[in-house]
C-alpha cells in the first residue's frame, strides 16, 4: 500500500516525465503505474498505457495469480480518460478547484437495507410464521408500542424524581440563608451563600467533567441525531445519568438556567436506550431475538423523536406541545405513525407525571410540576378577556421587541462563544477538552458572580413594601404568592422588591411576575414591581444568561428567555399604566409579562407553532391563543431579519453538518449540478475480491459506504463499512476460481465460528487438483452481522495473515442491491430535497451507462462547500485528462471522471457572449466482465 510519500513523489514524477520524454519508452514509467494505481507489486506485473486514456486489466491484487481472466477483446480495456466528441466543448467540474473540508462526523444510516441476507432472514421469519394470528408483524407491533409507553413512564418518573431533588436543595439553601439574614449576620450569610453556590455548581461542572456530551442543553445535538448526524455519546446512559444529576445542581446553584432544555435531551437519550436491550456501561445484553426489530438507526430515530417529545410534556405539561416540537424542531423525516407513537408517549408520560407530582411533590409546590406558570383566569368574570383586542396591536410591537432582544441575546452569546473555543482550544459538541480545568475555573468564576449579584442586589435595594394581608377573599394561588415574598432585610410584615425577583428560584419570580396584580391609584409606591426594579432586574439577569449559556454544566435556556422576557414585558405595563394613571385602558401587568415571556423566547429559539402550543397548554386559558400567535410570529420574523436562533448558531459553531428544511441559497442562484459538487475521490471495492485486496482498500480511509462496481465501472450495489468489518470478524473468508494451492482454511473462536473444512469438506480438496467455477464463501447470517449494533469491531482489530490474504471474500450477499442515484446532471436543488427527503447516508452520481462516477454526502450539499464550488474559476473547453479521477481499491483500475453530458454552453468571441450550443454526448462503448454466476455458502456461520 503506497504511503503519503511515495504517492507524492509520483506525482512529481509526473511533470518531470511530462518534460524529458514519452511516457511509455522511459523507464520509470512502470513503477508509477504500480504506485498510482495500486495494482503492481511484482516483476511479472505489467501494464501498457496507450495514449494515456487506457490501460489492460490484467491483475486484481499483488501476490496473487488473477480471479477472473477477460476475454483479450476491446471489451476487457477500461475506459481511463473518454474524449470527447469533436467540437463538443466540457465544462471541467468546479469541485476539481476545491479542497474538501474536515469530515468529523459520520451520517446514520436511516436507509432500509436491501441485501440478500437481510432478505432471506426477513423471509424465513414469515416463512416460520405462516398461517399465526399472533405473527411476526403483531409481535412488533406490541413491542413496539410496549417500549414507547416505557420510554414515557420512564422520562416522568426521572423528571419528578429531578424536581423533587431540586426542590429539596433550593428550599434548604434559602431557608439557611434567611435565618442568618434575620439575625442581621450580612458577611456570614453573603459568604454562606457563595460557598453553598460554589459547591452545588462544582457538582454539576463535575458531571460535565465525566461526561462532556452532558453539558449544556443538548437540544442542538438531538436535533443533529435526528436530521441523520451520529455524534459520538450523545445517546448513551452515561450521558443521561451526568444530565439528570448535573442539572440538579446546575439549577439548585442559582445560576440563570432550567431544567426543560436537559429534560428534552434526558428523554431522547431514554427512547434510545431503551429500544436496544443492552449497555456496555451497565455490562447487560438481552437476547437479540427481542430487540433485532430496533436495533436500528431508523427505528432509534423514531424512538429518539418520541422521547424527545416526552422530555417537553415532563417540562411543561404540554403533551400535545411535545409532539409538536419533536415535529417541528427535530424531526427531518415524519410519518403519521410516527404521529400516533409520540402522541401515545406524551399521553403516559402525562399520566405519570399527575401520579408522580401527586405523591412526591405535593409538599413543596402546590402546582406540583417540574416548571409551572400558575393559575391564569379571566379577571372581571368567565366569558371576557383579559385584554381588549386593540392590544394585539401592542402585543406585537412588544414580539419585535422581543425579537430584537433575542437576536442580541444569540449574537452576543455567539461572539462569546467564538472567544472560548479560541482560548479553550477546541470546537464541537463533544471533545476531549471538554475536561479541560480551565473550563471547570469559569463555571466556578460565573457561579461566583452570579450568587454575588442576586445578593447584592435586594442588599442595595433597601426600600421595603407591607406585605398585602391575607384575607379569605385571596384565591390560594395569591396566598401562595404572598407567603413566597422574600422579605430579605426588611422589618417583620414588610418585603423586598429585588429579593422577590433574584433571591429566589426562577420558578417563583416568574409566577410573581405572571400574576402578582398592580394595587393603587397610580402612585409608584401601590405598585407590586416598580419600573426600575425591573429594568435593573432584566439587565443583570439577561447579561449573565448571555454567559451561563455554553457553560460546561447542564444548563437549558428556556428558564431564563421567559424571566427576561416576564420582567421586559412587566416593566412595559407598568410604564404604560403610570402613564394612562391607571385608569383600566390597558390590559393587567400579568398579560403584559406573558406577552413579554413568549417574545423574548421566540427571539432566542424561533420557535412559533410548538411553543404557541406549549405556552397554552402551561397557561391553561384559552384565552391567550391570539396574543401568543400574533407575538411569536412577529418575534421569529423581526429576530429571522437580524441573525439565526440560538440552536442553529451553535450548530454552525460547532460545524455540525445539519441539512436545513430549506435547500441553500447557493443551489437557486447559481447554475449548480451533481456532478459539479460530488465527491470524486471514492473509493469502490468489487463483488468479488481478494481478501487481502478489500481490507487494503477499506482500513486506509473512515469511510462509512462503499460503492460496489465491477471492473467495468457499472454500479452493483452499496455495501457498508461495518458489514465488511464483521465479515473479518467472523473470518468468512473461503476459495474461488482459478485457485490451484488452497490456503490453509482460517478459523476465529471455535465457539463462534466453523472452519472451512467443516463447511465444505471434500470440496476444498477437489480444488486442489482441479480448478472451480464455483466460489467457496461462508455467509454471515444477519442476526451475527447486526448483534454487536451499534458499536461494531473495527477493521484494524481483525488483519488478516498473510495466508488469509490469498484467499477470496465474496461480498453479493451483502450488498445493497438497490441503492439511490440520480443522474449526473442532476441539478443540486433537486438532489438536497432527494437526499433530505429520503434520510440518506450517501447518494451515488452515475452516467447515462450507470456507471459511478461520484458520490453525495451530506458535506457536499453544506452551504460552504456550496459556496466555495460556485465561486471556483470555470472553464469552458478541458481536456479529459484533467479531470478528477475516481480512486478505487487496489484490487480495481482507476478510472477517470467523465465530463458533465448534456450541458448548454456560451459561444464566446474574445470576452463577448454571441450565442449558445448544445454540448454533445459522447458515450463509449458498453463492456462486459463476466463474475462467477453462484457462491457454494454451504452452511451458514
Amino acid at each position: 500500500q503506497p504511503t503519503k510519500a511515495s504517492v507524492l513523489q509520483t506525482h512529481c514524477c509526473t511533470l518531470v516525465f511530462a518534460l524529458i520524454g514519452p511516457w511509455d519508452h522511459h523507464p520509470w514509467s512502470r513503477l508509477y503505474t504500480s504506485t498510482r494505481c495500486e495494482l503492481f507489486t511484482s516483476e511479472n506485473s505489467t501494464q501498457k498505457m496507450k495514449g494515456s486514456d487506457r490501460f489492460d486489466a490484467t491483475s486484481i491484487n499483488s501476490g496473487s495469480e488473477r480471479l477472473i481472466d477477460p476475454d483479450d477483446d476491446d471489451d476487457a480495456i477500461l475506459t481511463f480518460n473518454t474524449p470527447p466528441v469533436s467540437g463538443a466543448p466540457r465544462r471541467r467540474s468546479r469541485y476539481s478547484e476545491v479542497r474538501e473540508g474536515s469530515k468529523k462526523y459520520q451520517s446514520l444510516g436511516y436507509e432500509e437495507d436491501e441485501s440478500e441476507v437481510w432478505r432471506y432472514f426477513e423471509a424465513e421469519r414469515w416463512r416460520k410464521d405462516k398461517g399465526a394470528w399472533f405473527g411476526v408483524r403483531r409481535r412488533r407491533s406490541c413491542k413496539r408500542w410496549f417500549l414507547v409507553g416505557m420510554t414515557g413512564l420512564i422520562i416522568a418518573v426521572l423528571g419528578v424524581l429531578a424536581t423533587w431533588a431540586a426542590n429539596i436543595i433550593t428550599h434548604w439553601k434559602f431557608k439557611s440563608i434567611g435565618h442568618l439574614l434575620q439575625q442581621d449576620y450580612i458577611v456570614a450569610a453573603y459568604f454562606s451563600f457563595l460557598a453553598i453556590n460554589l459547591v452545588l455548581v462544582s457538582v454539576a461542572a463535575a458531571c460535565v467533567m465525566v461526561e462532556p456530551a452532558a453539558a449544556g442543553s443538548g437540544i442542538p445535538e438531538v436535533k443533529c441525531f435526528l436530521n441523520g448526524i451520529n455524534l459520538p455519546r450523545v445517546m448513551r446512559i452515561k450521558t443521561l445519568a451526568a444530565k439528570l444529576f448535573g442539572v440538579v445542581f446546575s439549577v439548585s446553584s442559582g445560576l440563570p438556567c432550567g431544567k426543560e432544555g436537559p429534560m428534552i435531551h434526558s428523554g431522547a437519550c431514554v427512547g434510545a436506550g431503551i429500544t436496544q436491550g443492552k449497555s456496555d456501561q451497565l455490562g447487560y445484553d438481552l437476547s437479540f431475538s427481542m430487540f433485532q426489530d430496533f436495533r436500528n438507526d431508523r427505528e432509534k430515530r423514531d424512538f429518539v423523536a418520541c422521547g424527545a417529545a416526552a422530555g417537553v410534556c415532563t417540562a411543561f405539561h404540554a403533551p400535545i406541545g411535545g409532539v409538536l416540537f419533536a415535529l417541528e424542531e427535530g424531526a427531518t423525516h415524519w410519518s403519521a405513525d410516527l404521529t400516533w407513537r409520540t402522541f401515545f408517549c406524551t399521553m403516559v408520560t402525562l399520566f405519570t407525571l399527575y401520579v408522580g407530582n401527586t405523591v412526591v411533590l405535593a409538599n413543596f409546590d402546590s402546582h406540583g410540576n417540574m416548571f409551572s406558570f400558575g393559575k391564569f383566569s379571566s379577571i372581571s368574570g368567565e366569558g371576557t378577556l383579559n385584554y381588549n383586542v386593540w392590544e394585539l396591536v401592542m402585543f406585537g410591537l412588544i414580539g419585535i421587541v422581543g425579537g430584537v432582544v433575542g437576536a442580541l441575546f444569540n449574537t452576543l452569546n455567539k461572539r462569546l462563544t467564538i472567544r472560548r473555543q479560541k482560548y479553550f482550544g477546541f470546537s464541537g459538541t463533544v471533545s476531549a477538552k471538554s475536561r479541560s480545568f480551565k473550563k471547570y475555573a469559569e463555571v466556578l468564576i460565573v457561579c461566583a458572580v452570579m450568587s454575588t449579584m442576586s445578593f447584592c442586589l435586594p442588599l442595595a435595594w433597601k426600600e421595603c413594601r407591607p406585605i398585602p394581608a391575607l384575607t379569605s377573599a385571596n384565591h390560594t394561588q395569591d396566598q401562595l404568592l404572598i407567603e413566597n415574598l422574600v422579605r430579605f432585610r426588611c422589618d417583620e410584615g414588610e418585603w423586598n422588591e429585588m429579593a422577590s425577583l433574584s433571591f429566589t428560584s426562577s420558578d417563583t419570580a416568574i409566577r410573581h411576575l405572571f400574576h402578582f396584580r398592580e394595587v393603587g391609584s397610580g402612585t409608584d409606591e401601590e405598585t407590586t414591581f416598580s419600573p426600575m426594579v425591573l429594568f435593573y432586574f432584566f439587565i443583570c439577569y439577561f447579561s449573565m444568561a448571555i454567559v451561563t449559556y455554553g457553560l460546561a454544566v447542564p444548563s437549558g435556556l428556556f428558564v431564563p428567555a421567559l424571566l427576561s422576557g416576564a420582567a421586559m414585558g412587566r416593566m412595559i405595563a407598568s410604564l404604560l399604566h403610570t402613564a394612562d394613571n391607571y385608569s383600566g385602558t390597558f390590559a393587567d401587568a400579568g398579560t403584559y409579562a406573558l406577552v413579554g415571556a413568549v417574545a423574548v423566547l421566540g427571539g432566542v429559539a424561533r420557535m412559533t407553532i410548538s411553543l404557541t402550543v406549549i405556552m397554552l397548554e402551561a397557561t391553561g386559558d384559552m384565552q391567550y391563543v391570539l396574543p401568543l400567535m400574533v407575538t411569536l410570529l412577529m418575534s421569529r420574523w423581526s429576530g429571522n431579519a437580524i441573525c439565526e436562533g440560538i440552536y442553529d448558531m451553535h450548530i454552525n459553531l460547532n460545524n455540525l453538518p445539519i441539512l436545513e428544511n430549506d435547500p441553500p441559497e447557493t443551489s437557486r442562484t447559481h447554475d449548480l449540478c451533481a456532478r459539479e459538487i460530488m465527491s470524486s475521490n471514492v473509493v469502490a471495492v468489487e463483488p468479488v475480491m481478494t481478501v487481502g485486496a478489500l481490507y487494503d482498500a477499506v482500513s486506509t480511509n473512515t469511510h462509512a459506504c462503499f460503492p460496489v462496481m465491477r471492473i467495468n465501472g457499472v454500479l452493483q450495489g452499496l455495501i457498508l463499512r461495518k458489514r465488511i468489518a464483521m465479515i473479518f470478524a467472523h473470518k468468512a473468508f473461503g476459495i474461488g476460481p482459478n485457485v490451484r494451492q488452497t490456503p490453509r482454511p482460517t478459523t476465529g473462536d471455535s465457539d463462534r465460528y466453523r472452519s472451512l473444512s467443516e463447511s465444505y469438506g471434500d470440496a476444498i480438496r477437489t480444488l486442489e487438483t482441479q480448478q472451480s467455477t464455483e466460489l467457496l464463501s461462508p455467509l454471515v447470517t444477519w442476526e451475527l452481522l447486526e448483534k454487536p449494533y451499534p458499536r461494531f469491531p473495527d477493521m484494524m482489530d481483525n488483519p488478516p495473515d498473510d495466508e488469509e490474504r490469498q484467499m477470496i471474500v465474496d461480498l453479493r450477499p451483502y450488498v445493497n442491491m438497490s441503492p439511490y442515484t440520480i443522474p449526473e446532471s442532476t441539478s443540486v436543488l433537486r438532489a438536497y430535497k432527494f437526499f433530505r427527503l429520503n434520510a440518506l447516508r450517501q447518494l451515488c452520481v452515475v452516467d447515462s451507462d450507470n456507471k459511478c462516477i461520484g458520490v453525495l454526502t451530506r458535506y457536499d450539499l453544506l452551504q460552504s462547500k456550496l459556496n466555495k464550488v460556485a465561486s471556483a474559476e470555470t472553464d469552458w473547453a478541458v481536456q479529459p485528462d484533467e479531470l478528477p479521477d475516481i480512486q478505487t481499491s487496489a484490487s480495481g483500475n482507476p478510472r477517470a471522471s467523465r465530463p458533465r453530458q448534456r450541458r448548454i454552453v456560451p459561444v464566446k468571441d474574445g470576452e463577448n457572449v454571441v450565442g449558445y450550443k448544445f454540448a454533445g454526448d459522447g458515450r463509449p462503448r458498453p463492456m462486459v466482465v463476466e463474475l462467477p454466476q453462484s457462491t457454494g455458502l454451504g452452511e451458514m456461520v
